[in-house]
Parts: C-alpha cells; sequence; structure tokens
C-alpha cells in the first residue's frame, strides 16, 4: 500500500508529550490564519489578517509555501530568501574558520529574525581579542548583517558543562523537565517543576551557578497520543504520526519509523486498517525517541506530506550542519497542515515521560495531539531535507529528535530520492 504523512527563576513554556489520540482535528482556515499570523511575528514580517488573506488568494504568493511554509508577496520572498543565504553563509562560516582557527574563543552563533531582515548574531568571549576575531570573521564572511556578543564562555565550555550536567541528571530525570545549552543566554538553562533550593544549591556548588539559569515550568503534562511521511497509524491502543520509510543498515528489512513514546517493542501498527508490522527496532532514550516497525518493501516510499503538495525527501539533515534561526517544517495527522517556524535551540536533554535524552531539538511552530512521530523538515526549492522526528509540543515550541540521530540510534537508513 504505497499511499501517501540562570541563576534566575523564570515563568516559561510549557510542553505536552504528543501521546496517543483516536481524536483528528480537521485543519481550517482560521487555524491556518491563525498559525501564519504567528510565524510572520516571529520573522517580523507584515501579521494584519486582511494582508494575509489577500496574499493567500495568490496562486504564484501560495506556491511559496513550497520553500517558507506561509504565502509571501514578491518583497517578503526576496526578504527571506536573502535571510536563507545568510544563514547558509553562516553555517560555511562556523564549519570551516571559526571551528578551525577561533573555537576557543567562540560563543556560539545563531540568527535572529526581525522587521529588517534579520542578523547574524556571532558571540566571542570577553577575553579575546575581538577587534582582530571580529575582522577575521568579517572578512571570511560576504554579508553586512552581522553583529557581535560578548560571552562569558566559549561554546565548547559549555558543551562540556552540558555533558556533566547530562550525567548528573540522567541519574533522577524526574528532577527536572529539561536541560538545554542556550547560545542566546551563553548558559546551561534547565527547566524546573517547581521552585527547589535544594537543588539549585547543589547544581550551582557543583557545576558552578555561573553556568546554569533555571526557569519554573510547571505546566508539563503527558496528554492523548494521536505511509507516506505524515501519515495516521495506529496500533490497537495508539495512534501517532508516521515520519519517514527506512531500510535496515544491518540487515536488507524496510520500515516505517514513527516516535519511540507511541508504542513498544513487538506490538503490531497499522494503516488505514491494514496491518503495516510489528515493532523490531525501538530507542527512547540518548540520543532520540524513535520507534521503527518493520514491514514490505511496498509500503515504503521516499515521500511525505509537504508544503502544497507531495513530494520526496532528497536528503538527511546531518546533526553538524542546523543553525538556530533555520527555517523548518511539520505535519501531523490531527493537525492537518503545515506548521513551520525557526530552530529555537539545537541542543536539548530531558527526561520528561521517559528516560534521559540529549541532542534533541526544538523549533517554533506548535503541533496538536496525534501528531507526534510526524516529520520535520527543511524544504529548499526542489529539496526536502528530513530534519527529525516530533517529539513534544507546548504552546510557544515543540521539541524534535534529529534525524541523523535518529537513524544511528536505530541502525537504519531514510529512503530518500525521487
Amino acid at each position: 500500500m504505497k499511499k501517501i504523512k540562570g541563576i534566575c527563576i523564570a515563568m516559561s513554556l510549557s510542553f505536552t508529550l504528543l501521546l496517543p489520540s483516536v481524536i483528528q482535528a480537521q485543519g481550517n482556515e482560521l487555524d491556518d490564519i491563525s498559525q501564519e499570523k504567528r510565524f510572520r511575528a516571529e520573522l517580523g514580517l507584515n501579521t494584519d489578517e486582511n494582508f494575509i488573506k489577500d496574499v493567500n488568494k495568490s496562486a504564484a504568493f501560495v506556491e511559496r509555501k513550497k520553500l517558507f511554509g506561509i504565502a509571501l508577496n514578491d518583497d517578503e520572498f526576496k526578504d527571506l530568501n536573502n535571510r536563507n543565504q545568510v544563514i547558509e553563509d553562516a553555517k560555511k562560516l562556523r564549519d570551516g574558520i571559526i571551528q578551525k582557527s577561533l573555537k576557543d574563543v567562540f560563543g556560539g552563533m545563531y540568527f535572529s529574525h526581525n522587521s529588517s531582515g534579520g542578523v547574524l548574531k556571532v558571540g566571542i568571549t570577553q577575553n579575546a581579542s575581538k577587534n582582530e576575531i571580529k575582522q577575521n570573521i568579517q572578512n571570511n564572511f560576504p554579508h553586512k548583517n552581522v553583529e557581535f556578543y560578548d560571552t562569558q564562555f566559549s561554546y565548547t565550555q559549555l558543551e562540556e558543562k552540558k555533558n556533566e550536567l547530562d550525567k548528573y541528571f540522567a541519574n533522577d530525570p524526574t528532577k527536572i523537565n529539561y536541560l538545554e545549552l542556550s547560545v542566546q543566554e551563553n548558559k546551561i538553562v534547565i527547566s524546573i517543576k517547581e521552585n527547589n533550593p535544594a537543588l539549585i544549591a547543589d547544581v550551582n556548588e557543583k557545576f558552578g551557578k555561573d553556568f546554569v539559569q533555571f526557569k519554573v515550568d510547571n505546566s508539563w503534562n503527558p496528554v492523548d497520543r494521536a505511509i507516506i511521511g505524515g501519515s495516521g497509524i495506529r496500533s490497537d491502543s495508539f495512534a501517532c504520526t508516521s515520519a519517514f520509510s527506512a531500510r535496515g543498515r544491518y540487515d536488507s528489512n524496510y520500515y516505517i519509523v514513527t516516535a519511540g513514546h507511541c508504542g513498544k517493542l513487538g506490538e503490531t501498527w497499522y494503516y488505514n486498517g491494514s496491518a503495516i508490522g510489528p515493532v523490531t527496532k525501538y530507542n527512547n532514550v540518548n540520543n532520540s525517541d524513535s520507534m521503527a516497525i518493520q514491514t514490505s518493501s511496498d509500503n515504503t516510499t521516499s515521500r511525505y506530506i509537504g508544503s502544497l503538495s507531495v513530494r520526496p525527501f532528497t536528503e538527511v539533515q546531518q546533526a553538524y550542519s542546523d543553525l538556530v534561526g533555520d527555517y523548518v517544517c511539520s505535519f501531523g495527522d490531527t493537525s492537518k497542515s503545515i506548521r513551520c517556524g525557526t530552530l529555537k535551540n539545537r541542543n536539548i536533554s530531558t527526561g520528561l515521560f521517559g528516560p534521559w535524552m540529549t541532542n534533541l531539538r526544538s523549533a517554533s511552530f506548535l503541533s496538536q495531539r496525534g501528531d507526534s512521530g510526524g516529520p520535520v523538515f527543511k524544504e529548499s526549492g526542489y529539496n526536502s531535507a528530513l530534519a527529525g522526528v516530533l517529539k513534544a509540543s507546548g504552546p510557544n515550541e515543540s521539541i524534535y529528535s534529529q534525524a541523523s540521530l535518529v537513524e544511528n540510534d536505530l541502525g537504519i537508513n531514510a529512503i530518500v530520492g525521487n
């Protein structure tokens, strides 16, 4: 059946695990306008509802959803293309001269979107010889919209500290919601369920209070979990969304991949009433929340439900290649619409609703019950990169497992290409 789916205490976002649900909510015009308005606000674009409706009346403007997930007029389209080029060049800068010669003073990098076209933010440690470093970067970056900010720590120092904290909290994940390496804050941000002076004091003493920032979030709750990527699939008890098809890296079997929290080893899953097969690969720890349902080759495809059309994944985004500020989208069986946003964090750890996991991503798009396991992707013209598998969502952003880490954890290779 080849078918088309601190110390600083602050109140923060709440997430819900996208657990199984049999209730499907149809996308509608009002919801689509609301989602588009939200993404436009993040990008600094016009958010007037009448303007958005007018833009969506043009077939040419709507066609641009294939690239950015929203309809754009000519000026907006040119603006976002320019931003996208800055982001792509920033990745080359980061992976080139910064990693080779400036790693010890590099404090992080992210693209900040605004109404003036956005700006690349580059962090440099306070003890660095800034003028020489800035000139070196500017000489190797073909854009003027770059700003430098002071950081207390290098990105490498933060990575090392986060690894230490991962080991500390992995012994008892229930102590916190999650922790993340924030390039914007230049700290390890730790989300806790309630103000816990003893825990805060212990972390400060063991790891250094300058490295961490706490925020309180007591609203995390599990909710109901809902064979092309984005299709609704279910077991006898649960329902989720498929992410992508794959082949075994060390065997000749075919698989349908979704989120690991959706099910368990051995159970049979179904699509449109027909059996797909049993779960034979499962991971809900380390770097991904994922599982693979073994099936026949007839049930697999490189295609997924993308912007405006069903299209094939052309590549798998590698874990080292994304950048905070990048555009990403997702499709879930409940939302039944493309939801787009920007990458907010590329190093999140959490023990919510299960074992400790690290190297998760968060993005600003929103999801609903039953979207769990759905594909996260980045589209650029004819290229469609598989970016991840959806895990959890809240009112401000969603969390997903990075695609190449899913492949490694499950021992599979995503099926890509026409």
